[in-house]
């Protein structure tokens, strides 16, 4: 796996805001339109095997894909993995525990917001969790945004075969690929 070095600075004249501005449905889709948003994601892995989840909207609907969610204004990266895991997944992770395995540029023709054909550009901090596999068992996902019945479970035998196949994104295979390293 890479080691992928972050450098993150805060100015010593920056405040943390208590609560984050949520935008109108219209400034919200004009800023999708005009930023690029930091993005994580997470490859939880067991002894076992790989989790994945199957996403309901869009970018990326009906793909098998990591948790994941957009950081928020302030947070480091790490925080934004441990905040976006819990909310994802309702199980606490320290942040010591997620690995940066690379950080990737997505470019999505689609997005869940109006005009949903104008579509997305994120950068996305992936990281890769090893948990225990009775963890996996205690794992609740936000049913507005992952199949009610969505979350697979590759075991180690079959990965090379869902691997090879086009059952999966390239992102998404590649970066199993990068932690089966």
């Amino acid at each position: 796996m890479n080691n992928v070095p972050i450098f993150e600075h805060t100015d010593t004249g920056f405040k943390k805001p208590e609560k984050t501005h949520v935008l109108s449905d219209t400034d919200y889709s004009a800023a999708l339109s005009t930023f690029v948003f930091a993005c994580v994601d997470i490859l939880v892995t067991t002894n076992e095997g790989i989790m994945l989840v199957k996403r309901k909207l869009k970018p990326g609907a009906g793909n098998l894909w990591f948790i994941g969610g957009r950081m928020a204004f302030g947070e480091s990266v790490k925080e934004a993995t441990a905040r976006i895991f819990a909310r994802e997944t309702r199980l606490f992770v320290g942040p010591e525990k997620f690995k940066l395995v690379t950080i990737a540029l997505t470019r999505w023709g689609d997005r869940e917001q109006e005009p949903q054909n104008a579509g997305a550009h994120q950068v996305v901090f992936c990281h890769h969790v090893h948990l225990d596999q009775n963890m996996l068992c205690l794992m609740h996902f936000d049913q507005k945004e992952y199949e009610s019945e969505g979350q697979v479970f590759i075991p180690n035998s079959a990965w090379a075969e869902k691997l090879t196949g086009s059952q999966l994104h390239p992102y998404v295979r590649n970066v199993i690929l990068m932690v089966a390293k």
